[in-house]
């Protein structure tokens, strides 16, 4: 790894970035994250996260509405939390 990091060559982080796109394109966007081998490459994926961000903001993409990334479900508030009932 350590040969890695000092070798970042603009062949690597093609390569590097090839390999993530197609994770996004066999997973799809909603995988959520794609995770660095080691804490080595934390340069690496900061300039990854900003190109694949641009990417898919390019595309149309937005923040995930379901799963974890889902809004919370509406509640009814009852007993002593009925006075914090939000008004349109």
């Amino acid at each position: 790894m350590l040969d890695q990091e000092a070798q970042t060559s603009d062949a690597l982080k093609q390569k590097i970035r090839a390999e993530c796109e197609r994770a996004l394109a066999e997973d799809g966007v909603g995988a959520g994250a794609i995770a660095p081998g080691c804490a080595g490459m934390a340069d690496l994926c900061s300039e990854l996260t900003s190109q694949l961000a641009e990417a898919l903001v390019g595309l149309g993409m937005r923040t995930g509405k379901q799963g974890d990334d889902a809004p919370p479900q509406v509640k009814s508030y009852t007993g002593p939390m009925a006075q914090f009932v939000p008004t349109a």
